[in-house]
């Protein structure tokens, strides 16, 4: 049974777009229950991306336009991205920007994040603990 969220998106998409769009969903093989450092995990996903790229360009192959849609910012941690750089140099792209997750929450709070000379550092969640400490020292005492 879909999950409510996922009832909630698709009838969000529904909204927008017009009857009889093709829809293809790209259903992600994991998420969570790997290491993204895993091959196991590194290895499904870039499979992932590389049937869901052609996929899409069997639909612009067929003179199709397409529409990818998705949360947040498509190029700032977003999943398009992977399709992206695997579609942009053989055919024409239009990137929309969104808003990303925690711009949304800072200006839903009504709050400025950085002012200034304030600093910030954005490391994505899927860094193991050493790695992130060394991403959180280079914005403490950058190199230089």
């Amino acid at each position: 049974m879909p999950s409510r969220k996922r009832q909630q998106r698709a009838g969000d998409r529904q909204a927008v777009l017009r009857p009889g769009v093709t829809e293809l969903p790209l259903l992600y093989p994991i998420t969570t229950e790997r290491p993204a450092d895993d091959p196991r995990y590194r290895s499904a996903i870039q499979g992932f991306f590389d049937e869901a790229a052609a996929a899409v360009a069997a639909h612009l192959d067929a003179g199709r336009t397409v529409a990818v849609l998705s949360e947040g910012d498509p190029l700032f941690f977003g999943s398009y991205m992977h399709l992206h750089v695997r579609l942009m140099k053989h055919y024409p792209t239009d990137v929309i920007p969104g808003v990303t997750g925690m711009s949304g929450c800072w200006s839903a709070a009504g709050l400025p994040i950085v002012q200034g000379d304030d600093v910030l550092t954005v490391l994505p969640g899927t860094l193991n603990e050493q790695n992130s400490s060394a991403g959180f020292a280079r914005t403490i005492q950058p190199s230089s």
